[in-house]
């Protein structure tokens, strides 16, 4: 069941990007990652900081990254929030992590960081996208 909700919510995603892509480009990869406060306020009170955290994919292609983010309710994509080309991001921080690792991305024309937060099972996705983006 959990998997055919991921590939499900991964189509979605892909469908949201396609007429983003330029002649011949592919995806490579999709990250789902998570925006949360800290851990330690997590701790204390994490019941009600669930309602504070935002779900992402990070699509990559070939030439470009994209950043969506999806509804709370939902899961669904609500748009593009970064199209960027490869050179326009790059990791400025990468921590594997026990259960949680860290993929923390800057954008280069405005500086904006992204912090995301990946599942263990999601660490090689992780990786890729840090090695792709020279982090």
């Amino acid at each position: 069941m959990a998997n055919r909700l991921i590939e499900r919510s991964r189509a979605r995603v892909s469908e949201a990007v396609a007429d983003r892509l330029e002649p011949g480009e592919e995806i490579q990869l999709l990250l789902f990652a998570v925006t949360r406060p800290s851990f330690w306020l997590d701790a204390l009170i994490s019941p009600l900081l669930a309602i504070l955290q935002r779900s992402w994919y990070v699509v990559l292609t070939d030439r470009h990254v994209f950043v969506v983010p999806l509804a709370r309710a939902s899961g669904r994509p609500t748009g593009i929030e970064w199209d960027e080309p490869r050179a326009g991001l790059r990791v400025e921080r990468y921590k594997p992590g026990v259960l949680m690792g860290k993929l923390f991305l800057r954008r280069t024309t405005d500086g904006r960081v992204l912090k995301l937060r990946f599942l263990f099972r999601y660490r090689k996705d992780a990786l890729a996208i840090k090695n792709a983006l020279g982090g």
